[in-house]
């Protein structure tokens, strides 16, 4: 369904394209001037559309990495959590760092194994043995994506490993509506100092940057038939350089 929509939205956007063409086409009688024209006011519009429905989005939603840092926190507390949400038909069982559950009759072990670092060897070692204690020949890895010689090894395994990509979890609690809850952070209030945002933005160390950007200017003034424009940008560029060498900070 995902990637039909994603689709759909390509369609739509040829679509609106093609009508552009047409229309300017009409105006211009420039066919390369109708498709530049059509082009620009279709991804426009687009880049608008996109800004527009990611603000009215429901923002009480957690994202991805807000779920995997949310599980980090919980910790061990995760491994309930997730169980909780497999139905009743699959028989999860809770183990250690997971739990085993029955698909087509054949036992899977899914080890969570949230953190704030991505699963490392001794992770895949530790579930390597916990399945061959459990009698289990899948194991499925319920954390952020490792490294390529992290699955390389795993891959050489006798025991199948499968690294759950957390967006696929991300989306099957969302359907399951079994995401957690976002945890509200209080951020302390900080006033707004005009004094301090300037004293930012003019510092020493980046008088150097000014100069620089004016000296190209200036010499770019010399190769141009635009010279006055780039005369007075050069100026601006050396005045703030200037000003900022003579700022404290």
């Amino acid at each position: 369904n995902n990637f039909m929509g994603k689709i759909d939205k390509v369609l739509l956007f040829v679509l609106a394209t093609v009508i552009g063409v047409i229309i300017f086409k009409v105006v211009t009688k420039n066919l390369v001037a109708s498709v530049f024209i059509a082009l620009l006011i279709s991804t426009t519009v687009t880049i608008i559309l996109i800004h527009v429905i990611n603000r009215r989005k429901n923002k009480k939603v957690i994202t991805v990495t807000e779920m995997e840092n949310e599980f980090a926190l919980l910790g061990s507390g995760q491994i309930e959590y997730l169980t909780s949400t497999i139905p009743e038909k699959f028989s999860p069982i809770k183990k250690d760092n997971g739990f085993i559950y029955d698909k087509d009759g054949n036992k899977v072990y899914v080890a969570c194994n949230y953190k704030f670092s991505t699963t490392s060897f001794d992770d895949v070692a530790k579930f390597y043995r916990q399945a061959k204690e459990y009698g289990v020949s899948q194991v499925y890895v319920c954390g952020k994506q490792p490294t390529r010689n992290v699955i390389l090894f795993a891959s050489e395994l006798d025991v199948l490993f499968r690294f759950l990509p957390s967006k696929k979890l991300h989306a099957y609690l969302l359907n399951q509506n079994k995401l957690p809850t976002k945890r509200k952070v209080i951020r302390p209030r900080r006033k707004l100092s005009l004094k301090n945002n300037i004293s930012s933005i003019f510092n020493k160390k980046r008088a150097k940057h000014f100069a620089i950007s004016g000296l190209v200017l200036g010499i770019t003034a010399i190769f141009t038939p635009f010279t006055v424009y780039y005369v007075v940008f050069c100026s601006i560029c050396l005045i703030l350089s200037i000003i900022c060498l003579l700022t404290k900070t």
